[in-house]
């Protein structure tokens, strides 16, 4: 976050600030009706263990991401 408020221009910080908190209910919302789904189709099991591969995997973007060896932010 720290990252993205430094690169964004003062006057669009509240507009990037609001579009990331959509991006994120969004993706909250969209998460928990597929969770929903796969738990009533699937069973409840074979939901944790999706949600649990996808926790396993998360790290990954992270850390082949270009952010992760910054060492200082834009000026």
């Amino acid at each position: 976050m720290s990252f993205r408020q430094a690169v964004t221009p003062d006057r669009l910080l509240g507009r990037m600030n609001a579009t990331m908190r959509f991006v994120l209910t969004g993706a909250l919302a969209l998460g928990a009706a597929l969770a929903g789904l796969l738990g009533e189709f699937v069973g409840i099991r074979a939901a944790l263990w999706a949600g649990a591969a996808l926790f396993a995997t998360v790290w990954v973007p992270i850390f082949f991401s270009p952010l992760r060896t910054r060492k200082d932010l834009p000026a």
